[in-house]
This record gives C-alpha cells, sequence and structure tokens, in this order.
C-alpha cells in the first residue's frame, strides 16, 4: 500500500526484505524491486538460531547500507518484521530519515527495538503509541489506521453495508 502511494507521487521505491518471507512473491508480483538480505526469525527459535540471527546481523546490515547509497534513498520506511532490522539499522548509520509504521495493537521485537532510531511513527491503533514513548515525543508519533493496498479498497467499496450486531 505504502509502495504504491509513494510510486503514485512519482518517486522510486525499492524493497528490502527477506530471502524467505512473503516479500519474495509479493512484491515483485505488485512490480516493485526487492533486494534480498539474509534476515532470519529470531523470536521462537532455539538458542543456537538466535545466536546466528545476532552473527548473520552486521551482514545484512552493510548490505542495506550498500543498496541504500546505490539506490540514493532519501527516506527509509520500515513496516517491522525479522527483516525490517538490519535496513532501519542501515538507515540509522546513514543519518537517513527513518519511519516506522506499526500496524499491529502490539508492537513486534523488531519495530520496539528500531523505534528509538525513528524520526515518525505512525502506528494503527491508539494502544501501540504508549509503547513508542508518545506523551514525550513531541509528536514524533502519530495514530493513523493501517494502510491498505488500493485492491483491497477496491474490494471493501463493492461489498455490502455492514450490519451491526445487535446488543444481547
Amino acid at each position: 500500500a505504502l509502495g504504491e502511494r509513494i510510486a503514485a507521487q512519482g518517486d522510486e521505491v525499492l524493497f528490502l526484505g527477506g530471502e524467505r518471507g512473503l516479500e519474495t512473491r509479493l512484491v515483485p508480483a505488485a512490480g516493485f524491486r526487492l533486494i534480498s538480505l539474509d534476515a532470519r526469525p529470531f523470536q521462537g527459535r532455539s538458542r543456537a538460531e538466535r545466536a546466528a540471527v545476532w552473527l548473520r546481523l552486521p551482514r545484512a546490515v552493510v548490505a542495506a547500507r550498500r543498496a541504500l547509497r546505490d539506490f540514493h534513498a532519501q527516506i527509509v520506511v520500515s513496516v517491522g518484521g525479522y527483516a525490517a532490522v538490519a535496513p532501519a539499522l542501515a538507515a540509522a548509520s546513514l543519518r537517513l530519515p527513518l519511519a516506522l509504521v506499526n500496524t499491529d495493537a502490539v508492537p513486534g521485537l523488531a519495530n520496539r527495538m528500531t523505534g528509538r532510531f525513528a524520526a515518525r511513527i505512525f502506528v494503527g491503533f491508539e494502544a501501540a503509541a504508549p509503547v513508542f514513548g508518545a506523551a514525550g515525543s513531541a509528536g514524533r508519533v502519530r495514530v493513523t489506521g493501517v494502510p491498505l493496498r488500493r485492491a483491497l479498497l477496491e474490494a471493501f467499496a463493492g461489498a455490502p453495508s455492514r450490519r451491526l450486531p445487535e446488543p444481547p
């Protein structure tokens, strides 16, 4: 959804993601360029697998830095997930503005880790804002709702009106 809106304004869009995630199929199918990074999930893994994630992270950050420099990126928008950690850290190390989009009511580990580097954080649910220090953040955290792809909006537009349930 974000890539569609940015591209519609005439700006170029580059996606950085994992080698194994849904993005490997969905991003190219949507007509966008994807650079895959060696990113692996952390949570719910064995101790050895978690250690391997930390050992691979510096290489993924270097690859993300290279991709961002070659692309001449002016801003990085992170939507979270384990594959977003390296690009967010690369953006911070290159002093590129980082915007974080958190679509979950309870922010995940990747967003909680990288949120400290974000110039602006957009949350889908008000309940997520305090996790990022909204009280003292001077407008850094904004509740915006969850971005939806144009195809989803069009599908919802043709749906019948939603009926509210009767109270018990």
